[in-house]
């Protein structure tokens, strides 16, 4: 649980101070940029509650979310081999 917390704080505070306050609302108060990120956080917390029993049958996260990024490099890697056979 307390890896989660420290993710869920960790994610709110990047999205305050590095999304939402440099693109967002560069003029907005240092409260407000606390109140954005304390609701991003609580967004961040109930998608995770309605995803979670969909991943029960993971044995590890990691693992799992490897697989997206292993398929999305397949086609850059050819490229590359290609780009170094000719």
């Amino acid at each position: 649980l307390s890896t989660f917390n420290s993710a869920l704080n960790s994610a709110s505070t990047l999205f305050g101070l590095e999304i939402y306050k440099i693109y967002i609302n560069p003029e907005a108060s240092d409260d407000r940029v606390v109140k954005v990120a304390s609701w991003f956080g609580i967004v961040v917390a109930l998608i995770s509650l309605v995803i979670a029993p969909y991943l029960e049958h993971v044995g590890s996260i990691f693992e799992w979310l490897q697989r997206p990024k292993t398929i999305a490099s397949l086609p850059i890697i050819t490229a590359f081999i290609v780009g170094i056979a000719t």
